[in-house]
Protein backbone atom coordinates (compact mmCIF):
# COMPACT_ATOMS: atom_id res chain seq x y z
CA UNK A 1 0.00 0.00 0.00
CA UNK A 2 0.97 3.58 -0.89
CA UNK A 3 0.68 4.74 2.88
CA UNK A 4 3.21 1.69 3.91
CA UNK A 5 5.88 3.45 1.62
CA UNK A 6 8.97 3.44 3.70
CA UNK A 7 11.90 5.81 3.19
CA UNK A 8 13.55 3.10 1.13
CA UNK A 9 10.76 1.92 -0.85
CA UNK A 10 11.46 6.26 -2.03
CA UNK A 11 15.03 5.53 -2.86
CA UNK A 12 14.08 2.66 -4.80
CA UNK A 13 11.33 4.46 -6.87
CA UNK A 14 14.11 7.34 -7.50
CA UNK A 15 16.24 4.53 -8.67
CA UNK A 16 14.14 2.43 -10.57
CA UNK A 17 12.02 4.91 -12.35
CA UNK A 18 14.06 8.01 -12.89
CA UNK A 19 12.06 11.23 -13.83
CA UNK A 20 8.68 9.57 -13.32
CA UNK A 21 9.55 8.39 -9.63
CA UNK A 22 10.25 12.00 -8.61
CA UNK A 23 7.06 13.05 -10.04
CA UNK A 24 5.13 9.81 -8.49
CA UNK A 25 6.56 11.03 -4.88
CA UNK A 26 6.06 14.56 -5.66
CA UNK A 27 1.99 13.75 -6.28
CA UNK A 28 2.20 11.61 -3.58
CA UNK A 29 -0.15 12.60 -0.31
CA UNK A 30 1.22 11.40 2.69
CA UNK A 31 1.01 13.12 6.26
CA UNK A 32 4.26 12.39 6.93
CA UNK A 33 5.71 12.29 3.28
CA UNK A 34 8.31 15.12 4.19
CA UNK A 35 9.79 12.82 7.39
CA UNK A 36 10.45 10.45 5.41
CA UNK A 37 11.91 12.31 2.45
CA UNK A 38 14.07 13.09 4.98
CA UNK A 39 14.64 10.25 6.00
CA UNK A 40 15.53 8.92 2.61
CA UNK A 41 17.75 11.67 2.13
CA UNK A 42 19.46 10.59 5.18
CA UNK A 43 20.17 7.13 3.97
CA UNK A 44 20.72 7.18 0.18
CA UNK A 45 24.14 5.82 -0.50
CA UNK A 46 23.82 7.30 -4.13
CA UNK A 47 24.51 10.97 -4.68
CA UNK A 48 22.24 11.30 -7.61
CA UNK A 49 19.30 10.08 -5.45
CA UNK A 50 20.28 12.56 -2.69
CA UNK A 51 20.19 15.47 -5.19
CA UNK A 52 16.35 14.14 -6.57
CA UNK A 53 15.35 14.24 -3.16
CA UNK A 54 16.57 17.55 -2.27
CA UNK A 55 15.28 18.98 -5.79
CA UNK A 56 12.47 17.32 -4.57
CA UNK A 57 11.75 18.97 -1.43
CA UNK A 58 12.74 22.36 -2.80
CA UNK A 59 9.56 21.87 -5.24
CA UNK A 60 7.51 21.11 -2.33
CA UNK A 61 8.66 24.25 -0.50
CA UNK A 62 7.48 22.79 3.23
CA UNK A 63 9.51 24.60 6.19
CA UNK A 64 8.71 21.08 7.87
CA UNK A 65 11.78 20.06 5.82
CA UNK A 66 14.51 22.74 7.11
CA UNK A 67 16.01 20.79 10.14
CA UNK A 68 17.22 18.27 8.04
CA UNK A 69 18.17 20.04 5.40
CA UNK A 70 20.59 22.12 7.67
CA UNK A 71 21.87 18.72 8.78
CA UNK A 72 22.54 17.56 5.48
CA UNK A 73 24.48 20.92 4.60
CA UNK A 74 27.14 18.07 5.70
CA UNK A 75 26.99 16.14 2.37
CA UNK A 76 30.38 15.90 1.00
CA UNK A 77 28.93 16.07 -2.70
CA UNK A 78 29.19 19.43 -4.04
CA UNK A 79 25.70 18.85 -6.43
CA UNK A 80 23.65 18.13 -3.52
CA UNK A 81 24.71 20.76 -0.96
CA UNK A 82 23.65 22.97 -3.95
CA UNK A 83 20.24 21.53 -3.80
CA UNK A 84 20.07 21.36 -0.20
CA UNK A 85 21.15 25.26 -0.36
CA UNK A 86 18.15 25.75 -3.44
CA UNK A 87 15.47 23.44 -0.79
CA UNK A 88 16.62 25.60 2.09
CA UNK A 89 16.07 28.56 0.14
CA UNK A 90 12.53 27.67 -1.23
CA UNK A 91 11.23 26.05 1.97
CA UNK A 92 12.29 29.04 3.89
CA UNK A 93 10.59 31.98 1.66
CA UNK A 94 7.72 33.83 2.75
CA UNK A 95 8.22 31.97 6.14
CA UNK A 96 7.87 32.84 10.09
CA UNK A 97 10.89 30.41 11.59
CA UNK A 98 11.63 29.86 15.49
CA UNK A 99 14.58 32.92 15.18
CA UNK A 100 16.70 29.86 16.48
CA UNK A 101 16.48 28.02 13.14
CA UNK A 102 16.30 31.24 10.99
CA UNK A 103 19.82 32.15 12.48
CA UNK A 104 21.72 28.70 12.17
CA UNK A 105 20.41 28.25 8.85
CA UNK A 106 21.21 31.76 7.92
CA UNK A 107 25.05 31.31 9.58
CA UNK A 108 25.57 27.94 7.75
CA UNK A 109 24.54 29.42 4.08
CA UNK A 110 26.48 32.19 4.79
CA UNK A 111 29.50 29.99 5.58
CA UNK A 112 29.12 28.10 2.27
CA UNK A 113 28.49 31.46 0.30
CA UNK A 114 32.03 32.79 1.70
CA UNK A 115 33.97 29.80 1.89
CA UNK A 116 36.34 30.18 -1.87
CA UNK A 117 37.76 26.62 -1.37
CA UNK A 118 34.01 25.35 -2.30
CA UNK A 119 32.60 24.98 -5.80
CA UNK A 120 31.15 27.92 -7.34
CA UNK A 121 27.75 26.13 -7.70
CA UNK A 122 27.98 25.87 -3.84
CA UNK A 123 28.17 29.34 -3.47
CA UNK A 124 25.88 30.45 -5.63
CA UNK A 125 23.40 27.97 -4.24
CA UNK A 126 24.21 29.74 -0.84
CA UNK A 127 23.50 33.03 -1.81
CA UNK A 128 20.71 32.01 -3.65
CA UNK A 129 19.10 30.34 -0.46
CA UNK A 130 20.42 34.04 1.56
CA UNK A 131 18.06 35.70 -0.73
CA UNK A 132 15.04 33.59 -0.48
CA UNK A 133 15.28 33.79 3.66
CA UNK A 134 15.74 37.46 3.29
CA UNK A 135 18.45 37.12 5.70
CA UNK A 136 20.02 40.27 6.01
CA UNK A 137 23.04 39.72 7.88
CA UNK A 138 24.14 38.32 4.42
CA UNK A 139 23.89 41.51 2.98
CA UNK A 140 27.55 42.85 3.17
CA UNK A 141 28.57 39.41 1.47
CA UNK A 142 25.57 39.65 -1.33
CA UNK A 143 27.53 42.56 -2.19
CA UNK A 144 30.52 41.68 -2.07
CA UNK A 145 28.91 38.67 -4.69
CA UNK A 146 28.75 41.20 -7.13
CA UNK A 147 32.36 41.60 -7.07
CA UNK A 148 32.98 38.37 -8.02
CA UNK A 149 35.02 37.28 -10.82
CA UNK A 150 32.44 34.59 -11.95
CA UNK A 151 29.23 35.73 -13.67
CA UNK A 152 27.25 33.26 -12.15
CA UNK A 153 27.94 34.22 -8.52
CA UNK A 154 27.30 38.41 -10.07
CA UNK A 155 23.96 37.10 -11.06
CA UNK A 156 22.89 34.91 -8.04
CA UNK A 157 24.09 38.20 -5.90
CA UNK A 158 21.48 40.46 -7.56
CA UNK A 159 18.54 37.88 -7.31
CA UNK A 160 19.23 37.84 -3.79
CA UNK A 161 19.99 41.22 -3.05
CA UNK A 162 16.33 41.85 -4.66
CA UNK A 163 14.37 39.33 -2.41
CA UNK A 164 16.05 40.88 0.68
CA UNK A 165 15.10 44.48 -0.79
CA UNK A 166 17.38 46.81 1.39
CA UNK A 167 17.56 49.62 -0.15
CA UNK A 168 21.53 50.31 0.72
CA UNK A 169 21.97 47.91 -2.19
CA UNK A 170 20.81 50.22 -4.81
CA UNK A 171 24.20 52.18 -5.61
CA UNK A 172 26.19 49.11 -5.55
CA UNK A 173 23.74 47.41 -7.97
CA UNK A 174 23.93 50.67 -10.29
CA UNK A 175 27.87 50.97 -9.89
CA UNK A 176 28.31 47.17 -10.90
CA UNK A 177 25.86 47.74 -14.02
CA UNK A 178 28.15 50.45 -15.39
CA UNK A 179 30.62 47.83 -15.66
CA UNK A 180 29.02 44.77 -16.20
CA UNK A 181 30.31 43.32 -19.99
CA UNK A 182 27.49 40.11 -19.15
CA UNK A 183 24.24 40.17 -20.78
CA UNK A 184 22.96 37.87 -18.15
CA UNK A 185 23.86 39.52 -15.39
CA UNK A 186 23.30 42.75 -16.31
CA UNK A 187 19.36 41.26 -16.89
CA UNK A 188 19.35 40.50 -13.78
CA UNK A 189 20.68 43.32 -12.47
CA UNK A 190 17.94 45.65 -13.97
CA UNK A 191 15.55 43.10 -12.44
CA UNK A 192 16.78 43.79 -9.42
CA UNK A 193 16.51 47.17 -9.37
CA UNK A 194 13.38 47.53 -10.93
CA UNK A 195 12.08 45.41 -8.08
CA UNK A 196 13.22 48.16 -5.58
CA UNK A 197 11.45 50.93 -7.85
CA UNK A 198 7.95 48.83 -7.42
CA UNK A 199 8.50 48.28 -3.86
CA UNK A 200 8.94 52.78 -3.19
CA UNK A 201 5.68 53.22 -5.34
Amino acid sequence: MISDLTPEDMIRVIEERGRDGRQFLFDLVLPDKIERLCSALRMAESAHVRRVIANLLASLADPAALPCLLERLSDLNPDVIAAIADAIGNSAYEQTLPEDLRVRLGTALLDLATDASRPVKVRTGAIYGLGLMRFRPALDTLLQSLESEEALERLSGAEALAHIADQRAIPALRDRLRREQDNRVQRYIRMALESFAAAKS
